[in-house]
């Protein structure tokens, strides 16, 4: 172990002598020298002188300024001038403008820009370029090539005065059928009446006694199958709220 002035100890001698370099008990005797001068001002003395010499202070003169041609104290005016009457433009007259110099181009300063190329590898690479087409001969067409004109266009159409064979045959249900003619009113037959009349009677939700119902109307005679063909389950019901709104039933 290594023992400072300081009472401080150390490993080894190395950590000693780093700690002497540093400490103030082992550097107090040391800070004047037989003398008495302060060490450590002539040491910071020194540094200052050498980085006098290292870089000097030059001195700059400065600017002279020129004396003005009236004072600044605040009432002094300045010294009356003659006016030049030629310089203002009339009033009312714009100022003329005087014309701008065109500004000119820059100029392109060192060697031009040098385009590399190709090395014979990559031309060996490259397609033949293609060969032009060549310019087509148009000949007028002889007067036999002329197609003739074509028949004129039919001045009547008489399809609509066909019937087409796929067209079912449908059944005007537009006219209201009458009160006296048809016992069903208003209904067209006997076959809408009745399944008309098993839908907005009984219950919302049909129950197996209203299908019986059904049932035995579609055995009866006054069911024609016929009648089914253009029925409209939504139409014959606008019909029936109409008829109930006029009071005709």
């Amino acid at each position: 172990m290594f023992r400072s002035e300081c009472k401080q100890q150390y490993d080894t001698k190395q950590g000693l002598i780093n700690h002497r370099r540093w400490c103030l008990v082992n550097n107090a005797d040391a800070d004047e020298d037989d003398n008495g001068v302060d060490l450590t001002a002539k040491f910071h003395e020194a540094c200052k002188n050498k980085q006098h010499k290292i870089h000097p202070k030059i001195a700059v003169p400065l600017p002279e300024v020129p004396a003005a041609s009236f004072s600044n104290i605040p009432g002094d005016s300045p010294p009356d001038l003659p006016m030049q009457v030629d310089d203002i433009p009339p009033s009312g007259s714009p100022a003329p403008s005087l014309p701008m110099a065109p500004t000119p181009e820059p100029e392109a300063t060192g060697r031009g820009h040098h385009r590399k190329r190709p090395t014979w590898k990559i031309l060996q690479l490259l397609l033949d370029p293609p060969a032009p087409a060549p310019d087509l001969e148009i000949t007028p067409p002889d007067d036999d090539t002329t197609p003739p004109p074509g028949p004129a266009a039919p001045t009547r159409t008489p399809d609509h005065l066909l019937r087409s064979a796929v067209t079912p045959l449908q059944l005007d249900l537009s006219s209201e059928p009458t009160t006296g003619s048809n016992p069903y009113y208003p209904f067209l037959n006997s076959t809408v009446y009745g399944i008309t009349n098993w839908m907005w009677s009984g219950s919302p939700l049909k129950s197996i006694e209203e299908g019986i119902k059904l049932v035995n109307f579609l055995k009866l005679d006054q069911f024609n199958k016929a009648d089914l063909k253009c029925f409209n389950l939504v139409k014959e019901t606008e019909r029936l709220d109409k008829s109930i709104r006029s009071g005709t039933v």
